[in-house]
C-alpha cells in the first residue's frame, strides 16, 4: 500500500493532513500524495502542523458500547474515544482465538487489537481507563469470589472423601474449573 493510498483512506475517515515533513522532491517531480495535500493550508508556524482532533466515531460501534462510552464520558468529562478506544481493545481480547479473520486461504489472523490513549496530563486517561475496564475488573471479582467458594467446598470434599473407609468413598471429587480473565492496563 502506498503512501498515497494511506492518505486516501485517512481523509476519508476525516484526517486532515499536516504540511510535508523531510526533504521536498526534485525539481519537476511531485511526491506522493502531493494531490491529496493541495488544499492545505498549514502554514510556515508550524502550528498547522499538529493533527486536528476528529471525535471518535462512537456511532459506529455497537449500540450497547456507544451508549456505555458516552455514557461514561458524559459522566466523567473527557471525550467518548478515551473509553471506547480501550473499550474495543477489551472486547477484542474477549473474543481471543475465538474468532479469527481469514486473509487469504492459509492466513488467518486472530482478534488482536493493541490501543493507546495518548493525551496531556492530567486529561484523566486512568479514569477513562477505568472505565472501560470496570466491568471486567467486576466480572473478574466475582469469578474470584465464586473460585474461592468452589475451592473451600472441594476440600471440604476432599477431606471427607479421604476420611471415609475404602470401599465407602466412592468417586473422588472433581477440582472445579476456574473462570479467568486476563488484562493489562499501563
Amino acid at each position: 500500500m502506498t503512501r498515497g493510498t494511506l492518505l486516501a483512506i485517512a481523509r476519508e475517515h476525516g484526517y486532515t493532513s499536516t504540511r510535508r515533513r523531510g526533504p521536498a522532491p526534485p525539481p519537476g517531480r511531485s511526491a506522493p500524495g502531493d494531490d491529496l495535500d493541495a488544499d492545505d493550508d498549514a502554514g510556515e508556524d508550524g502550528a498547522a502542523a499538529a493533527l486536528a482532533f476528529h471525535p471518535f466515531p462512537v456511532h459506529l460501534l455497537p449500540p450497547t458500547l456507544a451508549d456505555f462510552a458516552r455514557a461514561h464520558a458524559h459522566a466523567n468529562g473527557f471525550d467518548a474515544g478515551a473509553v471506547a478506544v480501550p473499550m474495543l481493545s477489551i472486547v477484542a481480547g474477549a473474543i481471543a482465538n475465538t474468532a479469527c479473520a481469514r486473509v487469504a486461504w492459509n492466513w488467518a489472523e486472530p482478534c488482536t487489537l493493541w490501543s493507546v490513549l495518548v493525551a496531556p496530563s492530567g486529561s484523566r486517561k486512568s479514569a477513562a481507563l477505568d472505565a472501560a475496564a470496570g466491568p471486567l475488573y467486576d466480572a473478574e471479582h466475582r469469578a474470584h469470589a465464586q473460585a474461592t467458594h468452589d475451592a473451600d467446598a472441594y476440600s471440604e470434599a476432599m477431606r471427607l472423601h479421604r476420611d471415609a473407609p475404602k470401599g465407602k468413598r466412592g468417586q473422588e471429587p472433581k477440582r472445579p474449573p476456574r473462570t479467568r480473565y486476563r488484562i493489562g492496563v499501563t
